[in-house]
């Protein structure tokens, strides 16, 4: 019985070993969309863009909310990313984080008024626009 769980193990180790470049890659990265009460947003459509942004650039992926409010993207290359959520056609919360590979990033974004500031533990100005160096981008 030690034989085969010797075995077991190595197979096991085996196989977490020769699949760990192809995980660390790749993670998630997923969320809420609340309103300022914390109540779930249905059907808000979220885009999902690679940083540095570019003039013109088109988000990496677009995903509406469930009924609860919630998104997520799978298979994402590591990197860092900005979520907006959009209502009506216009952008009404954003955040910027990190996505590594075999983890799920997941974000809360709170809809506010008309301006909206992309907040998170990675938001720089600079990441959208390198002439800006506060610690926020206000998306009109």
């Amino acid at each position: 019985m030690l034989a085969i769980m010797k075995r077991i193990l190595g197979l096991f180790a085996f196989v977490l070993l020769a699949s760990a470049p192809a995980l660390a890659g790749y993670g998630s990265i997923g969320g809420r969309i609340v309103d300022d009460a914390g109540r779930p947003l249905a059907n808000v459509p979220v885009a999902i863009f690679a940083l540095p942004l570019h003039q013109g650039e088109i988000a990496a992926s677009s995903l509406t909310t469930n009924r609860n409010g919630y998104f997520s993207k799978v298979g994402v290359n590591a990197g860092r990313y900005l979520v907006r959520a959009d209502v009506d056609g216009n952008a009404v919360a954003c955040a910027v984080d990190d996505v590594n590979g075999g983890w799920n990033t997941h974000l809360v974004l709170r809809v506010h008024g008309s301006d909206v500031a992309c907040r998170g533990p990675r938001a720089h100005a600079a990441s959208v626009n390198s002439s800006i160096t506060a610690d926020e981008y206000i998306l009109h």
